[in-house]
């Protein structure tokens, strides 16, 4: 078999599409070049953004992301099936030790397979005989696994069969470890957007105010609630684009500036028109620019039961 593999591409954005993307790469290019049957095992870290924030690494679980065999092998999992990874299985031992390994010849009755009845199944019905396990890692991180295969009729694993499988491993693996990194960006800024979104303070102007921010929105929106003069309240809600924390500190800015002129009771046109007159980002300021945004701003008077609102950013 050829052990020349082509490179696999990078993926645009943090989704489970992108990482069974790049993991399908990935066994598309090794079989039939230099295994039979190829599958990729991925973290959860790289499918959810809780997870990547999670430093708990060894109650991470893992799901079938890619799956290619000759001469329709049949598969333990279905893809994006939770799949069990037991212990004193050679695909743990990688895990544990990130290093890749190849179990060449595969004893009939070797221990191991009791410890993993559904894969051992799968490689009997295929006549198994060799196999490689390589972990997919980066900066010290288990993102994932893949084992290759070989069927009777074809020849062992070799030495340069496991460093060609290495190779292509790590390519996959950076492209899941720049997906888990967004993730874990995205993560990051969406706590720090709750974490600002106000407790809505008791008002007799209204008898209720809900706000909702989605659970898997962009980090940037917000609302806010401000008490004003003569029992009439400030509503407002806004959205900073971008992503991860420069969009929630964007929100954060956008707030304070609109709240620090609607306390002073002027028309709600006037509030947004100076608070976007600001500069958002200083010339010389170390960092990213602050997202760009949109923002409603409505006066409730509950005296004369009128509403006026304005609005920067949007759509007439």
């Amino acid at each position: 078999m050829n052990s020349s593999l082509p490179a696999v591409t990078g993926v645009d954005g943090p989704s489970s599409v992108d990482a069974f993307r790049a993991t399908k790469q990935l066994v598309d290019s090794a079989v039939p070049a230099v295994a039979d049957i190829a599958v990729v095992e991925v973290s959860d870290s790289t499918l959810c953004e809780h997870t990547a924030l999670s430093e708990a690494c060894d109650g991470i679980g893992f799901r079938r992301a890619a799956f290619r065999g000759v001469r329709n092998p049949g598969c333990a999992y279905r893809i994006g099936e939770a799949c069990r990874i037991p212990s004193g299985t050679p695909y743990r031992r990688s895990l544990r030790d990130m290093r890749p390994r190849i179990v060449s010849p595969i004893p009939a009755h070797a221990r191991w397979l009791a410890h993993d009845p559904v894969r051992a199944a799968v490689m009997r019905k295929n006549d198994v005989h060799s196999l490689m396990v390589v972990p997919l890692t980066a900066n010290h991180v288990v993102l994932g696994l893949v084992a290759f295969y070989r069927r009777r009729g074809s020849s062992p694993f070799r030495q340069a069969d496991l460093r060609a499988a290495a190779r292509l491993a790590q390519q996959a693996a950076q492209v899941l470890d720049a997906i888990r990194r967004e993730l874990q960006e995205q993560g990051m800024g969406r706590r720090f957007q709750h974490a600002l979104l106000p407790q809505p303070p008791h008002l007799t102007a209204i008898e209720e105010v809900n706000g909702h921010v989605p659970e898997n929105g962009p980090p940037g929106g917000w609302f806010d609630v401000i008490r004003l003069p003569s029992a009439r309240v400030g509503l407002v809600a806004g959205f900073c684009s971008g992503s991860g924390i420069t969009a929630a500190a964007a929100m954060s800015q956008q707030k304070a500036q609109i709240r620090a002129f609607a306390v002073q009771d002027i028309d709600p046109g006037e509030v947004l028109n100076r608070s976007f007159e600001l500069p958002t980002h200083e010339p010389d300021a170390q960092g990213p620019p602050s997202a760009a945004g949109h923002c409603v701003y409505a006066v409730y008077d509950p005296v004369t039961r009128r509403c006026t609102a304005a609005h920067t950013g949007l759509a007439r």
